[in-house]
């Protein structure tokens, strides 16, 4: 074990046992208030169940992000909404500006708006989310198609039950602001019916060097309304446009780094070109729900979604770097993707009815998601020619404007599917310790691409059933046992046809990853909630089987595997009355089990830390009424880069410093916050799977807001 691991390890030891002790000095402490953690549950919509149910009786290992924590991140992107989540890496879009995706237990992750699939508002306004649920495991019963380690489930904020303007002043110390309005508007037909709108002007300043200031402007309007006949209608309409966002600074490579240890990069250099910085994001997205109390114990919701989204994606990347001449591939291009679609429909019921002595909660429904793009826009490349097509990664070289590039006409290549899905939960309270758990979901799937070169090619339809399950045992009302099993599915594909396919046009049926799950949720003395899980799933997926040596000819088929098991540990809640805790640790042994090449066979998976811990902290100063101190520790451990295992990135400790002062000032509510991010100026890269991304450095955030 490496010697920051070990202090993260000892920190968060150390902590939990301090938590424990003080809680029970706490218990003995006559003047020492009650400290009850907030009950966090499950919305609807929810990712982890449809069923509402308190988290501590969850079987599943979930994660709430609440708006509190949200509002100290000064977020900018998801990666910022979901930086306290133990267990998560991120990893930047090659192309796309903004774009960041979770992986979760080794694998990729999908994620929703509110149940839909959606890379609108979180994406392009991660300022108007209130909350986010985080879900490490399959989950087929809710979803649909999933192949990834978990799914990541983001709330809108809503009105609430009063009227307040807040005005929100970012600066960062690379230049730059950005200001955001939030103002919501109470109604009285219902306890928090309004309007609520959220505006972002963003002219923020990345750290690279010469970039381009951002160009952005975003703004949700919400409204809730429950006036008519016991209805509740939630709708709401989002748009963005945004501009000039820099590039993620990817750097790909096919081969392991040619040093035995990277270079302390700097992380300021700009890898690309003046002329080339033309990212662009426009979109916009519709979202409605009605809900209604059928009875006393049953309710329903019906919700339609709909959102678009266009990009432009220029600019210039890097690749196969001699890291120790810092000469590389480069490549700059003009763009674009989409217009892309993404639609929903959902039908949800629940509720809850007794058997005798045993209890049935449940929820069932149908859910209809469906995506749709095309390309209209040729495409540029002006990296088919020197001097284009290289560049130095320690000493960027900058080129003129190219007169003319090699331009790929626009294919107009599409693609479209349909996810349908059929489900039904139930929780059974067996008795008032044992509950059981049993769902299952039936699937559908239809989809087809192609353009107008290429041809057209429809995929077979998908039928697919997925269960899910589990069993949970209350010992007492603050501890929780459970084991659980989920599911989650593939589409069915067809073998293309290509010049050394054996079996062209055969089709891959659905494939069935699995996820077996066991742990324990703790509530200590309602101040701490302690939860811990051992987790083992599969992912199959297919390869290519060699079926002649002379002439080479291979079959595809879905004989592929990959397992990822190993333990989970999170926490939250209070030590003591001003000092709030959340964090945790996941180990992870990531492995390629039945591969295309067998020397393969057993290696770790590539680009995917095995050992990760977080730990947050918050101190409210009780002498300096306001005031309140935090702290984050980030540890992300060694990974290959590479199938082969040949390359070890090396881990990395991040360490980030806030603080806030709340006041009163001409009877409005004043708010400073500081945030310094990577506050000891740490330099390390950010790794993926034939890739790697330098950290940004020590960065100052500063806002104040007030509301009125």
């Amino acid at each position: 074990m490496d010697k920051n691991l070990f202090r993260i390890f000892t920190g968060v030891g150390v902590t939990l046992a301090s938590i424990v002790g003080g809680v029970a000095s706490a218990d003995d402490d006559n003047n020492l208030d009650t400290i009850v953690i907030t009950a966090q549950k499950m919305q609807e919509g929810s990712i982890g169940g449809w069923i509402v149910v308190p988290l501590p009786e969850l079987p599943r290992t979930v994660t709430i992000v609440d708006e509190d924590t949200i509002a100290k991140q000064f977020v900018d992107s998801t990666k910022d909404i979901l930086k306290n989540v133990p267990g998560v890496q991120i990893m930047p879009d090659n192309n796309l500006a903004g774009y960041q995706t979770p992986i979760i237990r080794g694998l990729q992750v999908n994620q929703y708006f509110e149940g839909q699939y959606s890379a609108g508002v979180i994406t392009s306004i991660p300022e108007a989310i209130g909350s986010a649920e985080v879900l490490q495991g399959y989950n087929s019963l809710q979803i649909a198609v999933d192949t990834g380690g978990g799914s990541v489930n983001y709330f809108l904020k809503r009105p609430t039950a009063e009227s307040f303007v807040q005005t929100d002043l970012r600066v960062t110390s690379w230049g730059g602001y950005k200001a955001i309005i939030d103002a919501d508007q109470r109604w009285d037909t219902g306890p928090t019916d309004g309007v609520r709108f959220i505006g972002v002007l963003d002219r923020n300043q990345s750290f690279v060097r010469d970039s381009a200031r951002n160009d952005g402007d975003a703004g949700s309007l919400i409204v809730r309304y429950s006036g008519l006949a016991g209805v509740t209608i939630d709708a709401d309409f989002s748009y963005w446009n945004i501009k000039n966002e820099p590039t993620n600074q990817y750097i790909s490579f096919t081969n392991a780094p040619n040093v035995a240890s990277l270079p302390n990069f700097d992380p300021r250099v700009n890898l690309t070109q003046p002329w080339s910085e033309h990212a662009e994001r426009d979109g916009h997205q519709i979202d409605v729900k009605l809900s209604r109390d059928i009875t006393e114990n049953w309710r329903a919701l019906v919700a339609v979604a709909y959102d678009r989204t266009s990009y432009v994606n220029d600019g210039c990347t890097v690749s196969n770097p001699n890291f120790q001449t810092g000469e590389a591939g480069y490549s700059c291009t003009d763009s674009s993707f989409g217009p892309l679609w993404d639609k929903q429909d959902r039908i949800d019921l629940s509720g809850h009815f007794n058997i005798g002595s045993i209890t049935n909660n449940v929820a069932m429904g149908w859910r209809q998601s469906g995506q749709f793009w095309h390309s209209l826009d040729p495409s540029v490349n002006f990296s088919t020619a020197a001097p284009y097509d290289t560049q130095n990664i320690y000493d960027p070289r900058t080129y003129p404007v190219p007169a003319s590039g090699a331009v790929t006409p626009a294919s107009y290549f599409y693609s479209s599917f349909w996810d349908r899905l059929t489900y039904l939960q139930d929780k059974i309270g067996l008795t008032p310790h044992w509950d059981l758990w049993a769902g299952v979901g039936y699937v559908e799937d239809i989809g087809d691409y192609g353009s107008p070169t290429y041809g057209h090619v429809t995929l077979p339809l998908t039928h697919a059933v997925t269960p899910t399950g589990a069993i949970v045992f209350k010992e007492t009302d603050a501890l929780n046992w459970y084991v659980s099993y989920a599911e989650g599915v593939s589409r069915n594909s067809i073998v293309t046809p290509g010049p050394n396919v054996a079996n062209p046009g055969q089709g891959i049926p659905s494939l069935h990853s699995k996820a077996y799950e066991a742990g324990v949720k703790w509530t200590i003395a309602s101040r701490l909630q302690l939860d811990a899980a051992v987790f083992h799933q599969t992912q199959p997926y297919t390869i290519n089987q060699q079926i002649t040596a002379n002439p080479y000819t291979y079959a595809v088929e879905p004989e592929g595997l990959n397992t990822f098991e190993g333990i989970n540990v999170d926490f939250h809640g209070k030590v003591i009355r001003d000092l709030t805790v959340q964090g945790g640790f996941t180990w992870l042994d990531p492995k390629q089990t039945d591969t295309q090449d067998p020397t393969l066979k057993g290696k770790y998976t590539p680009g995917v830390s095995r050992k990760s811990a977080t730990l947050n902290a918050t101190y409210d100063v009780a002498a300096v009424g306001g005031l309140s101190v935090d702290g984050g520790i980030y540890y992300q451990g060694s990974m290959p880069l590479t199938p082969e295992n040949t390359y070890d990135l090396d881990g990395f400790t991040r360490v980030d410093l806030g603080a806030t002062y709340q006041t009163i000032w001409h009877d409005e509510k004043v708010r400073f916050r500081l945030l310094i991010e990577n506050a000891l100026d740490s330099r390390f890269y950010y790794g993926f799977s034939n890739g790697l991304q330098v950290a940004a450095p020590r960065t100052f955030l500063g806002s104040v807001s007030v509301r009125w």
